[in-house]
């Protein structure tokens, strides 16, 4: 079996933030310190500025597939505050 890790994440949005969900039993990605289940949503901040993008560094984090459809990851945009 092969695996696809994601090792890092860029937002280069001036106001929006990513969010993302890993619908997985078995995998449970980490960011800054803390552990998501898959009903949780990782949000990644918008950055500061066009030419300095927020760069997130998941742990645990790869493509997930198969299992009929059980395994799979959510990528939306936040609603704005």
């Amino acid at each position: 079996m092969a695996i696809a890790w994601i090792r890092e994440i860029r937002n280069h949005h001036a106001n929006g933030k990513i969010r993302i969900k890993m619908m997985d039993d078995g995998r449970h990605p980490s960011y800054n310190g803390v552990t998501y289940g898959k009903d949780d949503w990782m949000v990644i901040p918008p950055c500061r500025s066009a030419d300095s993008p927020v760069v997130a560094n998941p742990e645990n984090m790869a493509v997930p597939w198969g299992y009929g459809g059980k395994q799979r990851l959510g990528l939306c945009g936040a609603p704005r505050s």
